[in-house]
């Protein structure tokens, strides 16, 4: 692993004491000068460069690095008047980037190793980035309690017209029905199902309200050990013993030539057309399990909350190929919250305009916000940019020093040893020659 390059000073305490000088002459002026080096018509202190207006130091400024406009490439610093690459720790140089490879996206365990759209660094690996309960099944984040492909488990793909609601494939029976095998049934009518799935009434009995009755259910009349509706059956019309005339129809209970308005024969019964599902627009057209008659035409009958996206039920709310109507997909990498994509990051994660997801906090491309990138050199702590000093040096008026063995702050950022004095292990001493 590369590891991060010390940037030395030699000779810069004096330096630093002559720009403490230029500086206190700048703020003794008319204040017009915004720049604290700006030195109009002050020499420069031994060792600083003039730039323009400026006193710099040319060993490590990255705007004047050894020279006057020499500005150091992006991801560099200026080190003994060269530019340099620097990378603190945990940061690695990737081809003159410093990147942090446990969760840059771009640079993802390796320099080389680019997470694809839609998936994060995490740890030094790309992962699926799912969320809200959703997990990964065939590379993509998937609702188990909901899609119909993955109903359950990611193996388990729903058929023919079955959703998949709490996990589990069921036709989209309404009207009261439940699904027994592969048919809606009413299980308080139905003989075969009466109050539960394969619960099948004795021979001569009839389900009423869920149990197995020897009588009719409401509105229903028991003529010949049959249950027969009297207002429409050609046979037992308006009563057991009346029988219509061939080409005539029962409607409401009385035999006739024509059916009511709005009604139409359709084998010698009348019905509406408009809400029949056996009948729906015309005799021939009967309506699929899961559907229902509206308007003379059969039309899914979704759950509450849910949209018909032509014959799919989607919750327009969370649905990523429908997100807020049908045919709205959202953006790899985004979830539908609300009926509206939005990027989805975890844990404290910001999503950025640049569909990013960034720490705020220590992201150096994002610190503080989506638009603050820091400058080289720098590192974003809680927050704000911030001089990233290599181990062992600490930042004292903008410059990193080694509070061990630097004369101008030796220990602390206040204290200068005086004349005949070195800095050693952080403590001013007498500076004897050799043999002394």
């Amino acid at each position: 692993m590369p590891t991060a390059r010390r940037i030395s000073f030699p000779g810069w305490g004096q330096v630093l004491l002559g720009l403490a000088s230029a500086l206190l002459l700048a703020h003794c002026g008319d204040g017009a000068s915004t720049h604290p080096w700006a030195t109009t018509g002050v020499p420069c202190p031994s060792g600083a460069l003039r730039c323009g207006d400026l006193c710099v130091n040319p060993q490590a400024d990255p705007v004047h690095c050894g020279e006057c406009g020499m500005v150091c490439p992006s991801g560099e610093v200026c080190s003994d008047g060269k530019c340099d690459l620097f990378c603190a720790e945990p940061l690695i140089d990737c081809g003159g980037l410093c990147a942090d490879l446990r969760t840059d996206s771009a640079h993802c365990g390796t320099c080389s190793t680019a997470c694809p759209k839609g998936s994060l660094c995490q740890n030094g690996k790309c992962e699926l980035n799912c969320v809200d309960g959703d997990v990964p099944c065939e590379g993509a984040c998937v609702n188990l309690q909901a899609d119909p492909k993955h109903c359950g488990k990611c193996d388990t793909s729903c058929v023919g017209e079955e959703t998949c609601a709490a996990g589990t494939c069921k036709l989209p029976c309404t009207g009261g029905q439940e699904q027994c095998g592969d048919k809606c049934v009413d299980l308080s009518t139905d003989v075969s199902n009466c109050g539960g799935c394969d619960k099948p009434c004795p021979a001569g009995n009839w389900c009423v309200a869920a149990k197995c009755t020897p009588t009719c259910q409401v509105g229903m009349a028991e003529c010949a050990s049959a249950c027969v509706d009297l207002g429409n059956d050609l046979n037992h019309c308006g009563n057991c013993d009346t029988v219509c005339e061939p080409g005539q129809v029962c409607t409401n209970g009385a035999c006739a030539t024509n059916c009511a308005s709005g009604q139409i024969a359709c084998g010698g019964k009348c019905t509406d057309p408009k809400e029949d599902p056996s009948h729906c627009g015309d005799c021939d057209t009967a309506c699929k399990a899961g559907e229902l008659c509206s308007g003379g035409k059969c039309t899914l009958s979704c759950q509450e909350g849910l949209k018909d996206c032509e014959g799919l039920c989607v919750n327009p709310e969370t649905d990523l190929t429908h997100c807020g109507d049908c045919y709205q997909p959202c953006a790899t990498g985004s979830v539908c919250v609300g009926g509206v994509c939005s990027l989805a990051c975890p844990g404290t994660m910001t999503g950025c305009e640049d569909g990013l997801c960034a720490d705020l906090g220590s992201d150096p491309l994002h610190c503080g916000n989506c638009s603050t990138v820091c400058a080289p050199g720098e590192k974003c702590t809680d927050g704000k940019c911030k001089l990233s000093c290599q181990t062992g040096f600490e930042v004292c008026a903008g410059t990193c020093v080694d509070f061990a063995s630097n004369d101008q702050h030796c220990g602390d950022c206040e204290t200068a040893c005086s004349a005949g004095q070195q800095c050693k292990n952080g403590k001013c001493v007498l500076d004897c020659p050799p043999g002394l």
